[in-house]
């Protein structure tokens, strides 16, 4: 794992052991298990012992007593072992192979660990380290660009490797015990995945191959089950944290000292973190004891003799600042708050959490009598002036100077070294699991974030990022710029914590979605139910949901804007499907041909997310309806997009004249995935490592009901539509 980054005050990385297995025979990845005589179907299908014709010479090369102290007594645990082996040797050596287009030997990927055991007896153990190799292929980046036939073998490699990976990991957890270490499982996908990363950036111009889609990441449970019952995480952060920034980023954070700490996450799910909930009803603010002036052994801090005592803002004056369109600023005079209106050019700091709040703004801004603002103190606890303050959030923290985060899980930690641990623990924290993370840092004109022993700002860190991301000559620093993209593009605001669970009124959701900033254009292509309310039907019902992820961040993505009749938004690939019949099965797959290119598509909802069902809409459906395409080449297998039901003629919109803009009205249905049609293998399978190959083979054994829609056309670009 040497080839990823260490966090700061790391011990070490997971040592990852080296199985033994004879030299690999420098042929190539491809074929290689043939030339062994292995079966690898029969491994790959958990028939392990029927998975080689002569186990003799592997075992012999995995158990030679240089290697391990012997074989164990069951014969399930010496084939698991030696198999084991044979998917390292072939993984690991096999790919370096193709990515460096050169021989790799064992001994150049292997190390010697010489320790004293119990008894007093040498032991040598031998441990994996491939981070010379990895930067040898980190600069080989303008080699692999200019020779196209490398890149198509090397993706087919990778593509073939994290298939078999895929399926080791999906078979049941004894077998996946008995086939290997976790840590060796965890290895091997990451360095594939790593690898594939790398190659897409280095081949970026060459998109329009049909071989340069990624490969899809691959899971490690057995790791993942780790990180939960060992270490403490919580499910949902840990889901989080994969889906965006993938094992890489996963196992980088499990490295991080302190992450995961100080909260009980037995009772949390995929789903929701219950630890970090909050019932305002009970709500008590918490004394922050990381600067706390009392050195009274059991203080409550309620007293005025108290060297650090409790402070409050007086519920009338709250009201007086809230009066018209004003809301309230604070600031410190010894023991009390002052509290002041906000008049329009009042430079301020607006803080997202409490945290020994003086210090922090005073270091921030260089100044003692700083006026700041923070829900805890400016924000009343009953109705209606709540709401009212509430809604005046958003001005909050666009007319703010600076909008600081104070976090715990930052405040604990010095500023990393990196910018890659930095943005790692910032996408990590509680912070960015929070509900108004997106108005704090989509409206903040310089949004920074606290540590415990320096501040710094996210523009800082995104441009430290980009210097180290092309820089990048020996690990690799993916996950940190997924960390960026996710902040910048504001992800997270699709994967946030509650105040309590279930409790995410509607209203409050829709009045963040509609307020007057550009979104991204990603909003209506992101996963999760979605709201029934006229003009909203595009927008998640659920912000907390973690199921609302928005598509991988594209820096140059369009923007939308969010308004009372619905999202507004241009430059979209648009497919007209005519004469479709509505449909009765919620699960019914409409194929089509995507104009232009000859290809046949599938098409189906993402049944839990839409608004309404087919039956619902029987009354509006006139045979026309258009897919919204996510960005994507139509050399990919595989994109989603948005089902829409036009409101308006679409022979009123004629391709835009030079200059023009035409808005196209329409009904939000559903967020669709779709798929190409692929021929299948020699084995009668569809194999494309999209995650949507058991679909395609149940489409081809007319397990699932298709409508073949025969009329498609494109729609003008240069239109702009109104979702709603």
């Amino acid at each position: 794992m040497d080839f990823i980054p260490l966090p700061d005050n790391a011990i070490a990385h997971q040592e990852i052991p080296d199985l033994g297995g004879p030299e690999f025979d420098h042929q190539g990845f491809h074929g290689y298990d043939q030339r062994q005589g292995w079966n690898v179907t029969a491994l790959r299908n958990g028939n392990i012992r029927a998975a080689c014709t002569n186990w003799l010479p592997w075992a012999n090369s995995v158990y030679r007593a240089a290697r391990t102290p012997g074989p164990p007594a069951s014969i399930n645990k010496v084939v698991g072992t030696v198999a084991a082996a044979f998917v390292q040797t072939w993984i690991l050596l096999g790919i370096l192979q193709e990515a460096l287009r050169r021989p790799v030997f064992r001994h150049e990927i292997s190390r010697t660990v010489t320790s004293v055991d119990s008894e007093g007896e040498t032991v040598s153990t031998y441990h994996i380290t491939v981070r010379r190799v990895f930067a040898e292929f980190l600069n080989k980046g303008h080699e692999l660009e200019a020779d196209p036939a490398w890149a198509d073998r090397l993706y087919h490699s990778l593509r073939e490797a994290a298939e078999i990976l895929r399926d080791l990991e999906l078979l049941h957890e004894p077998f996946a015990s008995t086939i290997g270490p976790v840590h060796v499982h965890l290895a091997l996908s990451a360095l594939v995945r790593a690898l594939d990363q790398h190659r897409m950036i280095f081949c970026r111009k060459q998109m329009d191959s049909t071989d340069l889609m990624g490969i899809s990441p691959t899971n490690c449970r057995r790791f993942e089950s780790i990180l939960r019952n060992s270490q403490g995480w919580c499910p949902s952060m840990l889901r989080r944290v994969f889906e965006t920034l993938e094992l890489q980023g996963l196992y980088f954070a499990s490295l991080m000292p302190g992450f995961g700490a100080g909260q009980v996450h037995n009772n949390c799910r995929f789903d929701v973190c219950i630890a970090s909930n909050i019932d305002h009803g009970d709500y008590k603010v918490e004394h922050a004891p990381l600067l706390c002036q009392c050195k009274r052994e059991g203080c409550d801090h309620m007293v005025s003799t108290c060297a650090c005592p409790h402070v409050e803002v007086e519920g009338s004056e709250l009201a007086t600042a809230l009066a018209g369109t004003g809301f309230p600023l604070v600031k410190f005079q010894k023991n009390t708050i002052e509290v002041s209106r906000f008049e329009p050019g009042t430079p301020y700091v607006a803080i997202s959490h409490m945290q020994a709040i003086q210090k922090y703004v005073r270091d921030l801004t260089g100044a003692e009598n700083i006026l700041f603002w923070m829900d805890t103190l400016c924000v009343p606890l009953q109705e209606p002036l709540r709401n009212t303050a509430i809604i005046r959030m958003a001005e909050v923290y666009r007319s703010a100077t600076h909008v600081l985060v104070l976090a715990k899980d930052m405040l604990g930690v010095n500023l990393p070294s990196t910018p890659t641990e930095a943005l790692c623990r910032i996408f990590c924290s509680q912070w960015a699991s929070r509900l108004w993370t997106m108005q704090e840092a989509a409206l903040a004109k310089e949004l920074v974030f606290q540590f415990a022993d320096n501040v710094v700002a996210h523009d800082t860190l995104s441009r430290s990022m980009t210097d180290t991301y092309l820089s990048m000559n020996e690990q690799t620093h993916y996950f940190g710029v997924k960390a960026d993209q996710s902040l910048r593009q504001f992800r997270n605001i699709q994967q946030g914590t509650s105040s309590k669970e279930g409790n995410v009124p509607i209203r409050k959701d829709a009045e963040i979605l509609v307020m007057p900033t550009n979104s991204p254009e990603q909003y209506y292509m992101a996963a999760g139910p979605r709201l029934r309310i006229d003009g909203l039907r595009w927008a998640p019902s659920n912000l907390l949901d973690p199921e609302t992820a928005a598509l991988p961040p594209d820096p140059v993505a369009e923007t939308a804007t969010p308004t009372g009749a619905g999202l507004l938004t241009a430059g979209i690939d648009a497919v007209i499907l005519q004469n479709v019949p509505l449909p009765d099965d919620e699960a019914t797959v409409l194929r089509f041909e995507l104009p232009g290119t000859g290809q046949q598509y599938f098409c189906f909802k993402f049944i839990s997310e839409s608004p309404e069902k087919w039956p619902e809409i029987r009354h509006l459906w006139n045979g026309i309806c258009v897919l919204l395409l996510a960005p994507f080449h139509h050399s990919r297998s595989r994109t989603v997009g948005a089902l829409v039901l036009p409101t308006g003629p679409l022979a009123d919109y004629p391709p835009c004249g030079e200059g023009e803009v035409k808005t196209i009205p329409a009904r939000y249905l559903a967020r669709v995935n779709i798929i190409a049609e692929l021929e299948p293998s020699e084995d009668g399978r569809v194999r494309t490592n999209d995650g949507c190959d058991a679909l395609r083979n149940a489409i081809r054994l007319q397990m699932v009901e298709v409508l073949d829609v025969a009329d498609s056309k494109s729609v003008d670009v240069r239109c702009q539509w109104c979702i709603a």
